[in-house]
């Protein structure tokens, strides 16, 4: 059975409510991950948006049992940002600028329903992967306690591939850079990269219409991210599998090529093996809390660095894992920049300081990074049964 976004839980107090087993796609997180020992009841999200836990009611004592243990929800996803009385504006989320973080209307979705159930209960643990969410939202959300910990990730980290440390690849092309489903920062990444050396998929014909859609966009270089467009639209860019491309009508919708996306094997590990670094596009980028996902795994389980393009403090998320980042080898301050626009245009520099290197000098970077490299592998190897709380 394939993924399927549910809610399932374990260990409640009740004979009339049994446990809700998930389906095959997350066993491993029940037999591999620190949850396989964990005692409490808890609740395992793997959705977005709303949370349906009106059939608690089925047993009437339960909101008074789970009054009196530490009940936990782990959400699989991050959050669904949304401002009070407006509608998304990609989909199920809302990307804003970074001066929209203090808004007093500033909400998401999955904590109004988390914060409605800890009211009957007598508070309860969140357990996420938004690195700085309970800083930013908790005292709009008094019945949750906040704790980043992250369990896509270990997930995410038990796809790991046993590797020969003794080999390095040699280094053909400058960029890697991977996509799924449409969003405004991977068009606006992969327009960029579109007449630079490396392997890509981007499926997509689109216009650059992003500002009817997000109000981040402001200072880009939109003349130039004009001619990698039209590069996009005439041509085909692929990796391990391939696809018709998809015609993006409207910003805010989701769209995703047709057939199943890359998974780890050793074809899709080829087309890292010929590049330097892979550009990184995560699921968000124009918003205020961290997340990173099986792209950085991928990344380190084949042995190669990266840059990533998602929300400010990514980096500073990812070194707290121990997973080490690229600090002695180029600039890594993007990270720190919140304003999104500013931060994108950090990144465009970092990628053109990469470009402007020969093959050999990248060869020399890259078997000088093998140590650093492989140490990350060991780090992800060990995150499943890690159930360490992020500070």
């Amino acid at each position: 059975m394939s993924f399927k976004q549910d809610l399932y839980w374990k260990n409640l107090p009740s004979k009339i409510i049994p446990s809700k087993r998930p389906p095959t796609a997350f066993y491993g997180l029940f037999r591999n991950t620190f949850l396989k020992h964990f005692k409490l009841p808890y609740f395992l999200y793997t959705g977005t948006n709303d949370i349906d836990f009106e059939f608690l009611s089925k047993d009437p004592k339960l909101h008074k049992k789970l009054s009196k243990r530490e009940v936990h929800i782990f959400l699989y996803e991050p959050v669904s940002f949304y401002f009070k009385q407006k509608n998304y504006n990609l989909g199920y989320y809302t990307e804003f600028h970074s001066n929209k973080n203090t808004s007093t209307n500033l909400r998401a979705e999955e904590l109004d329903y988390i914060n409605e159930l800890g009211g009957k209960i007598n508070g309860i643990t969140l357990n996420h992967c938004d690195y700085g969410l309970g800083s930013l939202l908790g005292h709009s959300y008094p019945n949750i306690n906040f704790l980043c910990r992250d369990i896509f990730i270990r997930q995410a980290a038990m796809s790991f591939m046993p590797l020969d440390p003794r080999i390095v690849t040699n280094i053909t092309k400058k960029f890697w850079c991977g996509n799924g489903r449409y969003t405004i920062h991977r068009h606006i990444i992969m327009c960029y990269l579109a007449d630079k050396s490396g392997n890509y998929s981007w499926w997509y014909n689109s216009d650059m219409d992003w500002e009817s859609t997000v109000d981040w966009v402001e200072n880009l270089p939109k003349e130039y991210l004009s001619k990698g467009n039209e590069v996009l639209n005439r041509n085909s860019f692929e990796l391990d599998f391939s696809s018709n491309k998809v015609d993006v009508d409207e910003k805010h919708k989701l769209y995703y090529p047709d057939g199943a996306l890359s998974t780890p094997n050793y074809k899709y590990k080829q087309t890292f093996d010929e590049c330097f670094v892979c550009l990184v596009n995560e699921t968000r980028f124009a918003q205020p809390t961290a997340n990173f996902s099986e792209k950085i795994i991928d990344a380190i389980n084949y042995k190669k660095p990266f840059i990533v393009v998602a929300p400010p403090k990514t980096l500073e998320y990812i070194k707290k894992f121990g997973i080490k980042t690229f600090s002695d080898y180029w600039d890594e301050s993007y990270d720190e920049i919140e304003n999104h626009s500013d931060r994108m245009l950090a990144i465009f520099a970092l990628i053109d300081e990469i470009n402007s290197k020969s093959l050999a000098e990248l060869n020399e970077i890259n078997n000088d990074m093998q140590t650093m490299l492989e140490y990350n592998r060991k780090i992800i190897k060990q995150l499943p049964t890690n159930n360490s709380v992020i500070k």
